[in-house]
Formats: C-alpha cells, sequence, structure tokens
C-alpha cells in the first residue's frame, strides 16, 4: 500500500506541475484516510472535479483497489495530456 501511495504522490506532483490539470492529495493522519480530488482542466472556484474520492486506508484490501484505480486514472490523465501536447 505504502508503494502504491508513493507512486500516486509522485504522478500527482507532475502532473500538476507539467500540465493544466491539478490533483489535490491530502492525507489525514487522525483518521488514517486519503483524499484524491482531480481537475483534469485545472482548478476554478466553483468547478467541480472530474474525481473526488477518499480512501480509508484502515481497510487494506479496498484502499488497495482505490489506489490502483486512482493510479490508473492518473496514468491516463497523463497520457491523454501528452497526446494533446503532440497533436499541436
Amino acid at each position: 500500500m505504502e508503494e502504491l501511495i508513493q507512486k500516486i504522490m509522485l504522478k500527482a506532483y507532475q502532473i500538476s506541475t507539467r500540465t493544466k490539470a491539478d490533483v489535490f492529495i491530502n492525507y489525514q493522519s487522525h483518521v488514517n484516510c486519503l483524499y484524491v480530488e482531480i481537475y483534469e482542466v485545472g482548478w476554478k472556484s466553483r468547478l467541480e472535479s472530474n474525481l473526488d474520492i477518499k480512501i480509508d486506508l484502515k481497510f487494506e484490501s479496498e484502499a488497495n483497489k482505490k489506489l490502483k484505480f486512482v493510479l490508473n486514472e492518473l496514468l491516463r490523465l497523463e497520457e491523454n495530456n501528452a497526446k494533446r501536447i503532440h497533436k499541436n
């Protein structure tokens, strides 16, 4: 689980610094939850996120499924942004 979280953090940083998309990661230690928000065209006030997910890390099996889902969404977003760059 730790490795997945590290990959998500790195990918979120890369996407947020290299594309127009914004990815917010928030870990709340007192409840052991990870919150992920993805804004594919960038964050703006009152704009709804494309993905908003809470991952309760206390339940490892379910958490791993959600972490893999988030990582796959980030990889998809990165790939889509790469395709847009090559078309321009």
